[in-house]
C-alpha cells in the first residue's frame, strides 16, 4: 500500500467490551461518545487525538470476515494501559472497543501492523 495518507504502525491490539459486566467501564467515553450508540472504537494514548482514524487490516485473524471500511476505528477514549511505552519503544498500544466480553476476549492480544490515517 503506498498512499501518503496512510501511516503503518507497529501496535499492539487488545479489545475491551463497551459494557463489560465485571469491569469498570461505562457507556461514555473519554471524549463523551455514548457506546450504545458507537460500539466499535479505539482507545489510545494521547499521540493519536481524539478523531484519529486507525484501519485494521485482515488477514491477521482479527476482522477477516467483514468489509474493508468495517475495519475501520475512530479513536474517542483513553486508557491507562494504551500508553505508547507500557511496553517497549516504538510499539503503539490500541484498545479496541467491542460489542461484547467474549468477542473481547476472543481477540486477546494481537501485535500487527496498523495504518493511521493522517
Amino acid at each position: 500500500m503506498d498512499c501518503p495518507n496512510l501511516i503503518p504502525v507497529i501496535a499492539e491490539v487488545t479489545a475491551y467490551a463497551a459494557r463489560c459486566p465485571h469491569c469498570q467501564t461505562t457507556n461514555i467515553t473519554a471524549n463523551g461518545t455514548n457506546t450504545d450508540w458507537r460500539p466499535y472504537g479505539l482507545a489510545a494514548d494521547p499521540s493519536l487525538p481524539f478523531g484519529t482514524t486507525v484501519i485494521i487490516p485482515a488477514g491477521h485473524g482479527l476482522l477477516d470476515n467483514v468489509r474493508a471500511f468495517d475495519r475501520e476505528f475512530v479513536v474517542d477514549d483513553r486508557g491507562g494501559g494504551v500508553t505508547r511505552e507500557a511496553r517497549e519503544k516504538g510499539v503503539l498500544r490500541i484498545d479496541l472497543r467491542v460489542i461484547s466480553d467474549e468477542y473481547a476476549r476472543k481477540i486477546g492480544r494481537r501485535r500487527l501492523i496498523v495504518w493511521v490515517v493522517r
